[in-house]
């Protein structure tokens, strides 16, 4: 019969490796790459259902909110590239007026992106105008 002692220690170093499982397990859930539309659509069917993160402007014609649905269907663009966006959720702040966005989701066997999250990036208020400098010689 194992001493009290030895039970505890057992029971911590038990508990400490299931910490670290799911500590793991979560924190390789959560990791997605970047990859551009090109790439997204090159890899054809084994792109489907994988998670990844796609940077892009939004075209702005494209957009369609349906409010009492909470759907948000788009079209993103980078390079010369187009990708079918749907989005379930609010809509963000200032997604009209936004530069560029960052979807997280997977590409379907229906060429969709099904984002379950979204980062909105607007251009800062505070960055300078364009301004050309001339330096004496």
């Amino acid at each position: 019969m194992m001493k009290r002692k030895n039970r505890t220690i057992l029971g911590i170093a038990i508990i400490v490796v299931l910490l670290g499982f799911l500590a793991v397990s979560s924190f390789s859930n959560s990791l997605s790459f970047y990859v551009t539309i090109n790439e997204l659509k090159d890899k054809g069917e084994l792109g489907y259902g994988e998670t990844v993160n796609i940077n892009g402007s939004v075209i702005l014609e494209s957009i369609n909110w349906e409010p009492e649905n909470q759907l948000l269907e788009f079209t993103l663009k980078d390079g010369g590239e187009t990708l079918n966006v749907v989005y379930e959720g609010s809509l963000p702040n200032n997604f009209r007026e936004a530069t560029s966005v960052v979807v997280t989701g997977q590409y379907s066997e229906d060429q969709i992106f099904r984002a379950n999250k979204m980062l909105v990036k607007c251009p800062s208020k505070y960055a300078a105008d364009d301004v050309t400098v001339e330096t004496s010689k």
